[in-house]
């Protein structure tokens, strides 16, 4: 940025030095200083835009929220980009015929950070996520990854 500001400013000079030694009419060195006062102009346009970025930069290298609203799996502020991060805990439901969706009343098996390690027989466990949120949910990819051998699924 300092470059092009610096770039500038000699392209003003030069412009001021030629039209002294061209001995340019009027007309003519009113024409070169116009195009010197846009390029200046556009020149702080670039400024105020590279500040700004630098801004930008700052406030999301710094991973402080302002304003944050309560975490929920129905917030729809959504700050964060893992999303199971908002969602609600896991449940544990039976999976079984004359049973299905109905809760177990137990806690499904989870790792120290929330992960689940096993699921019971005939049970399946679930958590929501981006529920009744307003509106159309974000779009992208949801990359859902996991270690063994069963079946995920997701209901949208």
């Amino acid at each position: 940025m300092r470059k092009l500001i610096g770039l500038i400013g000699c392209i003003i000079i030069a412009l001021m030095v030629e039209l002294v030694i061209a001995g340019c009419s009027t007309e003519r060195a009113v024409e070169k200083l116009d195009q010197a006062e846009k390029h200046e102009r556009e020149a702080a346009k670039l400024r105020r835009q590279a500040a700004g970025l630098l801004r930008k930069k700052a406030v999301i290298e710094s991973g402080i929220g302002i304003n944050l609203n309560f975490c929920s799996y129905y917030d729809p502020s959504l700050p964060f980009l893992d999303r199971m991060k908002q969602s609600n805990h896991w449940s544990e439901k039976w999976h079984k015929t004359g049973m299905w969706g109905k809760s177990t009343g137990r806690k499904p098996d989870v790792d120290q950070f929330g992960n689940i390690k096993s699921v019971r027989p005939e049970t399946v466990v679930s958590k929501l996520v981006l529920r009744s949120i307003p509106g159309a949910y974000p779009g992208g990819k949801y990359v859902v990854t996991y270690d063994g051998g069963t079946i995920v699924s997701g209901v949208c």
